[in-house]
């Protein structure tokens, strides 16, 4: 499939057939998923990615905008958390169209089950389990050659890789600068994952909550990108991530998008730290720092 742009009346039948209610305006559709709740869903299309995306009631989002950030990080590689709108949290998943080894159909089953599974396990406050039993158990405990061929199918690629202290690192040549992705097996599966905040340990509550608000705020904007907090190592940064091993393919465009991820707010990221930085960035955003939680107005607002 070269562009998604040459499928968007297929698109349209396989939704209108599995959803009932799909109303199609231009390259979105509207529609209804279920599982004994309804949620409002959209499909957006251009011309390299089909974006599935669930908006989450704002009854789900009254925790503070950090504990968003620790909740991304438990999503496995289907699906993903952004922040597409100022107070807009949504569950995210994105079929590329160079990424065509199933059927259309089956593609589009599986992004609407990943949605109604994180949304699920967000209303059965549970963020622990997202991704479990998502990845092959032989696939995860044979880290050590999965690595290997990702690395291999990046230098094929023309990707930069090298070892630092036991670390595999793929170099990400970003137009703000030089990125660093870790390579490695987390939780379920696969990440490629860039550190942009450290020492999270020593950062106020308001620096922490901005933190979270632009790094979900770029998920909100670049396909495929999520964002993650290490607890242990107090590190946080975006990140892509696959439950089972991507296709050449796939681990290019991933690459692609974490290195525009990372261009977007690199150095925005370590300057948060500053707490007066963070409290104006909030306000700029609509977020007073006192408040700032992801329930209050967010359904006035549109994407």
């Amino acid at each position: 499939m070269r562009s998604w742009l040459e499928s968007t009346d297929l698109v349209s039948g396989i939704l209108l057939d599995r959803t009932g209610d799909s109303v199609r305006a231009g390259s979105r559709w509207g529609f209804a998923l279920r599982n004994g709740e309804t949620y409002e869903a959209d499909a957006c299309v251009t011309s390299d990615w089909l974006t599935f995306s669930v908006r989450l009631p704002s009854r789900l989002c009254d925790r503070p905008a950090f504990a968003w950030l620790e909740i991304a990080s438990h999503f496995d590689g289907r699906a993903r958390l952004a922040l597409p709108g100022s107070r807009h949290l949504a569950a995210r998943v994105d079929l590329a169209a160079r990424d065509d080894a199933d059927p259309l159909e089956k593609r589009i089953d599986d992004a609407c089950a990943a949605l109604l599974d994180a949304v699920g396990l967000i209303e059965a406050d549970d963020a622990s389990s997202l991704g479990r039993a998502v990845a092959s158990p032989s696939w995860v405990t044979q880290a050590g050659a999965v690595i290997s061929d990702i690395v291999s199918l990046a230098v094929e690629a023309g990707w930069q890789v090298s070892q630092r202290e036991h670390r595999t690192l793929v170099v990400l040549p970003g137009r703000r600068g030089v990125h660093h992705a870790d390579v490695a097996m987390v939780g379920p599966g696969l990440a490629i994952r860039v550190p942009l905040a450290r020492e999270l340990a020593a950062w106020s509550g308001v620096s922490k909550d901005a933190l979270a608000v632009l790094l979900l705020s770029v998920c909100g904007s670049v396909p495929m990108v999520r964002a993650w907090h290490d607890r242990e190592k107090g590190q946080a940064g975006l990140s892509v991530g696959w439950a089972v091993p991507p296709s050449p393919e796939l681990l290019v465009g991933g690459l692609e998008a974490v290195t525009v991820g990372c261009d977007a707010c690199a150095p925005e990221s370590a300057a948060l730290a500053d707490d007066l930085l963070a409290e104006r960035y909030l306000v700029s955003r609509g977020w007073p720092p006192q408040t700032c939680g992801m329930g209050d107005g967010m359904d006035s607002e549109e994407e």
